[in-house]
């Protein structure tokens, strides 16, 4: 989630080692809740950072509730809002806790922003 300029940039630059995945990532926002009021995968609000693209979000065809990057229209990263249902890599955040070793291995959980409860 990144909520600030250096989360942004760190996000972006691993987004961009494996670039050759494609174009567009989620990251963990949307307002599927209420039109216009965005709020991440925790449930917190969108905040004031917010390094939207141009004229975006749109809410196109009405139909536009999650975010992901986007370099389609720029050189540079921005955000766009797309439809949910859209087939986009993503970024997660492995959730906190204590791992637990398991045959040798070791586990924790990580949910997909595809998984998170809405």
């Amino acid at each position: 989630m990144p909520r600030d300029a250096e989360t942004d940039a760190f996000l972006i630059s691993l987004y961009k080692s494996v670039s050759d995945r494609g174009k567009f990532w989620w990251f963990g926002l949307h307002d599927q809740r209420e039109e216009g009021s965005f709020e991440w995968v925790d449930g917190s609000a969108l905040g004031t950072y917010s390094p939207w693209a141009s004229e975006q979000p749109d809410n196109y065809g009405g139909s536009e509730d999650c975010v992901h990057y986007s370099s389609y229209w720029t050189t540079k990263e921005k955000w766009n809002d797309a439809s949910c249902t859209s087939v986009f890599y993503f970024i997660c955040q492995a959730v906190p806790g204590r791992p637990k070793a398991t045959g040798g291995t070791l586990t924790t959980t990580v949910q997909r922003l595809s998984d998170h409860p809405q």
